[in-house]
């Protein structure tokens, strides 16, 4: 009853409204070659009409911006290009560091274009580069009102300082972009600048409010872009890997072909899994579950929005070692979709859930099949949801729907229900095991009191091997509330709130976690932003058998962009008395951790962090980074250290090549000491994509 109460009440509350309006622009068709040197000296740029029409989203609320800012588009047979031009009244003070690939970032100045070909404004294909040149990309979702810069896209760009401030080139394979297969529909893009200075400056080309729960919805709609529809594309990419002492090698090979807009089909034979481009160093802790990881293979990354559901049941990185798998992606205005047979040789290891906490279990070689296809109703998206991995005298399937509701532009609805059927001797389910799983959320985000509720039960017998979900066997429902003020003294907004949160075994009701913690939320200039909360009186079993205890701690995270050199500075942590989850006991403590970025040069960046726990454990990180246009050098130490005074520590070296988005060169060496055991390795990894229209 309690749960119907909860979703009643905003249901009553609902008013709709309608889409918001867009400006438009049209682009124009190349005359003739377009040299990528930020220039814009071209005759296409010069006809082309212009995008001027800009708004201050931050800390402004869709205001005049101090600054003028221009884009043009155009295109040829091949490519769609961006022209932008961003004043500036001291070109001086142009934050323009070199950074590495998908690090663009606040603290920059930079200029982003968000393209959706579809014209469906439920999402959108990201392209963004500071005044240095340098790229990120990635993939944005409006359902779950996410951005992931996972995802590498072939591209180009170019910059230039002016008298005036600065300006850029981009050129966009159209093989790059997912667009109708009519070759004139409309497409929507919203161009994007980031002007850092005492303020983290926000400037967009549609008036984005506060209260909007939508990005695309305010995007400019672009005409005139003249697209391939019948022409195919081919992209395949060679790789070789070799990794340890003695080094031994490992081809794989990726190819990505494109027969029509919309259609795009996938193959990979043993795609490297070393990760020359190295995951970021993962610092554990007092937790229950682990940490998830980025993925990093091309298979993988297509349409990987699609993937997004309010419920994990797609995780990557759960195939540890593919020999061989094919795929297909659709999409449409209508519909999306997207279907993969691989092969895993083994050594996954996957999720064995529970109530507090998982244990893991290996896999041999299995079959992995997965689909979504998800159709498109104006507001309303609804999905099939379907995985399944096999192996001898071992299966594993899920099957399901989600949902995701746009019923105003401050709120979103999402959905899913899954069901799974797992047969697994080898951990005692002789007999096949059963088990549902649900989720249900609702984020309103207005300008004056946002709120989010959320409601998820997951069965004893529920399992999704192929995916990221280490709990089963319970039940949560979580809110938060609080109103939001803008411009007070020294703070761009501040927000006091609420959280609330009662987590119980599904089975038997017994309680994982209770707890309410008023908080505040807060931004200043500098970029400075965090929380701070106190949970008083936190109810908290560790384990199944342990006794319900009490903690009281404050929890806190900040972090600011002090200075050009002094890039980030980040301290976030627990103070009071907190349950330790090993031996299920509370007493007074710290989990207290920092993060500090520092460029003593523009080509040299060093990162370090830091964690410790009372007397427990402590954990720290070195990342040192000298940049170039194409390349760097990575030295990387990671140092940890627990309550038996071992000793973990690893030191590598990494040199990375990427003169273009066609070539890359990976080489390096590490050494990891666990205990009094060393080990040596050395690595390599080149590839080169060769593309056909």
């Amino acid at each position: 009853m309690s749960v119907l109460v909860l979703w009643a009440a905003p249901m009553l509350a609902l008013l709709l409204s309608a889409r918001v309006s867009a400006n438009e622009v049209a682009a124009v068709r190349a005359q003739g070659a377009i040299v990528l040197d930020g220039a814009l000296d071209e005759a296409t740029w010069r006809d082309a009409p212009a995008l001027d029409e800009f708004y201050e989203i931050f800390p402004g609320d869709h205001s005049n911006p101090e600054v003028r800012t221009t884009v043009r588009f155009a295109w040829d047979a091949e490519n769609l290009y961006v022209a932008m031009e961003a004043d500036d009244p001291v070109p001086g003070s142009i934050r323009q560091p070199f950074v590495r690939r998908d690090w663009v970032r606040a603290g920059q100045d930079y200029m982003q274009v968000y393209i959706d070909g579809l014209g469906t404004r439920r999402g959108s294909q990201v392209f963004r580069l500071n005044a240095r040149g340098n790229l990120t990309d990635g993939l944005t979702d409006e359902a779950t009102g996410t951005e992931d810069d996972t995802p590498d896209f072939p591209f180009d760009a170019a910059t230039k300082i002016t008298e005036r401030g600065w300006q850029a080139e981009i050129r966009i394979p159209f093989s790059s972009l997912r667009f109708r297969n009519d070759s004139d529909a409309p497409w929507a893009i919203m161009a994007y600048r980031g002007r850092f200075r005492n303020q983290n400056t926000q400037i967009a080309s549609g008036p984005i409010t506060r209260d909007a729960n939508c990005w695309m919805c305010f995007a400019t709609t672009v005409t005139g872009i003249h697209t391939p529809s019948r022409q195919s594309s081919l992209l395949v990419t060679p790789e070789i890997a070799a990794t340890g002492m003695p080094v031994h090698g490992n081809p794989g090979l990726d190819a990505k072909w494109i027969p029509s807009a919309g259609w795009v089909i996938d193959a990979t034979i043993n795609p490297d899994f070393s990760e020359l481009e190295a995951d970021a160093p993962q610092l554990s802790g007092n937790l229950r579950t682990v940490a998830s990881l980025p993925e990093k293979r091309e298979f993988f990354l297509e349409s990987l929005d699609l993937l997004q559901t309010p419920m994990p049941y797609v995780y990557t990185r759960s195939v540890a070692d593919p020999q061989l798998g094919i795929r297909a992606t659709q999409r449409g205005d209508r519909t999306d979709a997207t279907a993969w047979l691989v092969r895993d040789n083994g050594g996954s290891v996957v999720f064995l859930p529970g109530p507090f906490g998982a244990g893991t279990r290996e896999m041999a070689q299995t079959d992995i099949a997965l689909l979504r296809t998800r159709w498109n109703f104006s507001r309303l998206g609804v999905a099939l949801d379907v995985s399944d991995r096999a192996g001898t005298d071992y299966s594993n399937r899920v099957y399901g729907v989600d949902a995701a509701w746009l019923p105003t532009g401050s709120d979103n609805v999402l959905a899913q229900w899954l069901g799974s059927e797992t047969h697994d001797p080898l951990v005692g389910i002789a007999d096949t095991a059963t088990g549902g799983a649900w989720r249900v959320e609702w984020n309103h985000g207005s300008a004056r009191l946002p709120w989010l509720l959320r409601h998820e039960r997951i069965d004893r017998g529920f399992r999704a091997d192929n995916g990221y979900m280490p709990e089963a066997d319970v039940e949560e429902n979580y809110a938060k509330i609080g109103p939001r003020f803008f411009v007070i003294g020294l703070f761009n907004e501040l927000q006091p709130f609420l959280e609330v949160q009662d987590q119980r075994v599904a089975t038997t009701g017994a309680t994982i976690e209770r707890w309410a913690a008023p908080g505040i939320y807060f931004q200043a200039a500098r970029n400075a932003f965090g929380t701070v909360s106190w949970h008083y009186d936190d109810s908290v079993r560790a384990t199944e058998d342990s006794p319900l205890r009490s903690t009281n701690f404050l929890r806190f995270d900040a972090s600011v962009n002090p200075t050009a050199r002094w890039s980030k500075v980040r301290v976030f942590g627990d103070i009071g008395h907190l349950m330790d989850f090993d031996s299920g006991e509370v007493a007074s403590g710290y989990a207290i951790g920092a993060e500090l970025r520092v460029r003593p040069h523009d080509r040299i960046e060093l990162l370090t962090t830091l964690t410790r726990e009372s007397a427990r454990m402590g954990e720290a990180a070195t990342l040192l980074y000298y940049l170039s246009t194409a390349s760097s050098w990575r030295l990387e130490w990671l140092h940890h250290a627990d309550t038996q005074r071992s000793l973990d520590q690893s030191l590598s070296l990494v040199f990375s090549h990427r003169p273009s988005w066609r070539q890359s060169l990976f080489v390096g060496a590490s050494t990891v000491r666990r205990g009094e055991h060393a080990e040596c390795r050395l690595f390599l990894k080149w590839s080169r994509t060769f593309d056909k229209t």
